[in-house]
């Protein structure tokens, strides 16, 4: 059945091109008999002339823009894969399409040569200027977005100050459309990527690897050097888990518990199939604040995708703050009103 419904569009669309064009062979045979008919008044003449040959010119002109719709229809349908949109420059053919025929039309109407009519609007440029500006300028815009390859179609950007964080849907000559995740949609012009800042996600996609970068904030009065009750700790936790642990010789050097730690997350984040071990591996400390020590964890994920990033840090979070409990470690947290409750009822 669907075929058989493809194979009537196909009919269909070969009857409408060979309409036009048996048009466009009638228009032209009775522009060049008009040449020829007996005893037809020089006036009437003057008149059919100049209507045949705007009939021709618009008729040409319609089956150029309908073939250009038709070549972007193939081209949508043939390379839904790739991310390079034409609908731009089928604009800006359609544009010059249209513009020319008009000056033809008007200079075959006027019995004038079209440079003539194209000289007549250079007097007029800067009206011109002033109406097409916005075309123009997204023109260039289009032009330069689609060389320089900082947008395509597919691509997830985000425009924090304009509220739009989603994937490009849509790339023409004057707007782009933004599907957002919360599944609105946004519509912003073609130059806003030219002129304001935004952030291209998609080669972060391309790279293979999506970066974690969480801190963990340690309670500063928790730092000690690890001694005999912090090595029995680490000696259950090794128990529990086959990473290796930091070297140390409690008799010769002082090393702290955070020192441990940090070898110890160092370890874990190399242990996981799901961290790229070809980028960036790092734990590392911030500067102290008021809210403690951060610890910052710095690495790739191998799944690049929403779900799977959040699934991976959240995995990672959550096994890394109970395990500080075995370095004598102790998370910071702003007290909360069961905190303060609890003190008061102690006092009390």
């Amino acid at each position: 059945m669907g075929c058989a419904s493809c194979h009537s569009d196909d009919i269909n669309k070969k009857t409408r091109v060979y309409n036009k064009i048996a048009l466009i062979a009638g228009l032209l045979t009775a522009l060049i008999l008009t040449n020829y008919l007996p005893y037809v008044p020089n006036a009437v003449m003057k008149v059919m002339i100049p209507m045949n040959t705007s009939l021709l010119i618009a008729t040409v002109a319609w089956f150029i823009l309908n073939f250009l719709d038709t070549v972007y229809s193939n081209y949508s349908l043939r390379a839904r894969t790739s991310n390079l949109s034409i609908k731009g420059y089928m604009q800006l053919a359609k544009i010059v399409v249209f513009s020319s025929s008009l000056v033809l039309i008007v200079a075959s109407l006027a019995d004038k040569s079209p440079f003539i009519i194209l000289s007549s609007l250079g007097a007029a440029a800067a009206i011109i200027l002033f109406l097409f500006q916005h075309t123009l300028i997204s023109l260039v815009a289009n032009l330069q977005v689609s060389s320089s390859n900082a947008i395509r179609l597919g691509d997830w950007v985000e425009i924090p100050h304009l509220n739009i964080d989603g994937i490009v849907t849509d790339l023409a000559l004057h707007t782009t459309t933004v599907q957002n995740w919360d599944n609105t949609v946004s519509s912003v012009p073609t130059k806003t990527f030219i002129t304001e800042h935004f952030t291209n996600w998609q080669p972060m996609f391309s790279s293979g690897g999506r970066r974690i970068k969480r801190s963990i904030f340690i309670d500063q009065q928790s730092l000690r050097f690890v001694d005999k009750e912090i090595a029995a700790s680490l000696d259950t936790l090794s128990n529990l888990t086959t990473l290796d642990f930091f070297e140390f010789d409690e008799t010769k050097v002082l090393i702290s518990n955070l020192t441990i730690f940090r070898e110890f997350v160092t370890n874990y984040l190399k242990s996981r199939p799901d961290i790229r071990q070809d980028m960036t591996i790092m734990v590392r400390q911030g500067a102290p604040c008021s809210e403690g020590l951060p610890v910052e964890i710095y690495c790739f994920t191998s799944k690049v995708s929403w779900i799977e990033h959040e699934t991976i840090q959240a995995e990672i979070v959550e096994f890394l703050i109970p395990i500080t409990h075995y370095f004598f470690l102790r998370i910071y947290q702003k007290p909360s009103g069961e905190d303060v409750a609890s003190v008061l009822t102690a006092n009390n």
